[in-house]
């Protein structure tokens, strides 16, 4: 699953907006960040954001993290 994936799993706006920004921020340019939206997620990761998910710490589609 790659992060954009992942982003797209978010179902809050305001959690999206802040997890975008960070993520921007820390490129330096178009081609960078669409790099890091192409990367995969670790399975030791997505586990973590399943779990967060299931248990209501964020706000994520269990269904797009599957």
């Amino acid at each position: 699953m790659t992060l954009f994936e992942v982003y797209k799993a978010i179902t809050d706006p305001d959690e999206f907006a802040e997890a975008i920004w960070h993520m921007v921020r820390l490129r330096e340019s178009s081609e960078e960040v669409a790099e890091s939206l192409k990367s995969e997620v670790p399975e030791e990761r997505l586990q973590l954001l399943r779990t967060a998910a299931r248990e209501g710490i964020y706000p994520l589609s269990l269904e797009q993290l599957q």
